[in-house]
């Protein structure tokens, strides 16, 4: 009888920390990760003149600065975590543009969101092709 009331409570004094420690505060510290995430496109068929990504919510335009070195892999920027502040917590359409002699040869759409530490791809491909 003494054994099974030890255990007894054991499993009473490990449910009380148990209790004690989750408190139902949603405002836990999150250690999010130092790395910079970009989330991109690889685009099949040849190097594009000039690439730009829509915010469809917005209508805003987004072009990244440094665009010379990617046509170098054919690998395209759509977003990076520059834009994680404005999407945490949501999901949103934009759509990646590529050109070619004047003309779009490239249009496709991604949905992305963030939460509290980086942008995240819901859904779109990893390559197209034109």
């Amino acid at each position: 009888m003494l054994i099974k009331n030890r255990h007894v409570a054991l499993l009473i004094i490990w449910i009380t920390l148990l209790a004690a420690g989750c408190n139902g505060n949603d405002d836990q510290e999150v250690i999010c990760s130092d790395e910079f995430k970009t989330i991109g496109v690889k685009v099949i068929g040849g190097r594009l003149d000039d690439f730009y990504t829509i915010r469809m919510a917005t209508a805003d335009t987004i072009r990244f600065t440094e665009s010379g070195q990617y046509p170098l892999s054919n690998w395209y920027p759509i977003l990076d975590d520059s834009y994680q502040p404005l999407l945490e917590g949501t999901r949103e359409d934009f759509i990646f543009a590529g050109i070619k002699n004047a003309t779009e040869v490239v249009r496709q759409q991604f949905s992305i969101g963030a939460d509290v530490c980086h942008i995240i791809k819901y859904s779109g491909p990893v390559e197209v092709s034109y």
